[in-house]
């Protein structure tokens, strides 16, 4: 995978990873015809009127809300319909024991007391960045390692990811610290089957 690459302050958003027993699962979800982009590997959240958008769109951005899952594709902005149907969805890693790969940033890197902790996301990419790799339609989400939760952050580190080689960073910030991390979606929520096209058995 292009984007592992060790003590490298290049951003992804979220990659499924194996493990923890569970298989990616995707399933596709309605998008209404006002949301903007979604980037694939955006952290993703229901509106009320049961369709996804973006986290980085949400109220807060992107801070304690509760989330369905990871975009599998990119999906362009006004794209949805008022109406539900088969051209409107967006597939979503929505699986509650799905981990990830994610990275940290160069202005809040976890270090190696970050392992089991919460931490929110940055909705927007990291300090620099403009939002959406325009070239892949790539999310550039990452950790904000600057701000670890007790409580309420979207993602718990499960460890550090082994493209690191075991090398945890040496300091708070700067892109030499910048390290991949496997994490599980902490604040997940389950959706009505009514408002999905179920994919997967």
């Amino acid at each position: 995978m292009p984007f592992l690459q060790p003590a490298t302050a290049n951003y992804f958003g979220f990659i499924p990873v194996t493990g923890n027993g569970v298989e990616a699962q995707i399933n596709a979800y309605p998008v209404s015809s006002s949301e903007g982009a979604i980037a694939a590997g955006d952290l993703c959240v229901m509106t009320s009127r049961n369709t996804v958008k973006t986290a980085s769109s949400a109220s807060g951005s992107a801070t304690a809300i509760m989330v369905i899952g990871v975009a599998a594709q990119a999906f362009a902005a006004n794209a949805g319909s008022t109406t539900i149907t088969n051209t409107n969805k967006c597939l979503i890693y929505d699986s509650p024991g799905q981990l990830f790969a994610i990275s940290d940033s160069s202005s809040g890197a976890v270090g190696s007391s970050g392992i089991g902790l919460s931490y929110f996301v940055s909705g927007t990419g990291v300090t620099g960045s403009t939002g959406v790799n325009a070239t892949l339609q790539r999310s550039v989400m990452a950790i904000s390692g600057a701000v670890q939760a007790s409580s309420g952050g979207q993602v718990m580190i499960v460890g550090l990811h082994p493209v690191e080689n075991n090398v945890y960073a040496t300091g708070a910030t700067g892109t030499a610290n910048v390290r991949k991390w496997i994490v599980s979606l902490r604040t997940h929520m389950f959706q009505p089957a009514a408002s999905v096209d179920l994919l997967t058995t």
